[in-house]
């Protein structure tokens, strides 16, 4: 019956350094290539070693993984926007903002993949 009634108080610096350490290796790899294809392989890795970490604690609800999830991985993404800012203007660049939202898109969509995964199973009493 863990935790019925009790709410935890989110360790937020835990989080942080995820996605610290998730946005220098999305910098490693956007500097050593540009392919934004990569990119996205270094995010699923950190996606799939998070969404690991937290369905072995078990004790995660949907809607908690799905904001540390989110946190995370908006951390992870911005390194992407300092490589492509070659630019005038930022809105006149249009591949620079398909690649934002693409990135944006592929995060969410991860992000409900990952909070499905981990949340903790039904207890039934």
């Amino acid at each position: 019956m863990n935790n019925l009634f009790l709410r935890e108080k989110e360790s937020w610096s835990i989080w942080l350094i995820w996605g610290i350490v998730s946005a220098i290796a999305v910098y490693i790899t956007a500097s050593q290539s540009h392919s934004i294809s990569h990119i996205v392989f270094i995010k699923l890795g950190v996606f799939s070693l998070l969404t690991w970490y937290m369905a072995y604690l078990k004790r995660f609800s949907f809607w908690r993984a799905m904001k540390i999830s989110l946190v995370v991985f908006s951390i992870a993404v911005t390194p992407v926007l300092f490589f492509n800012f070659d630019a005038l203007s930022l809105l006149k660049n249009a591949d620079f903002i398909k690649k934002i939202i693409f990135l944006l898109a592929i995060t969410v969509i991860f992000s409900l993949i990952c909070s499905l995964i981990a949340r903790q199973p039904k207890e039934y009493y």
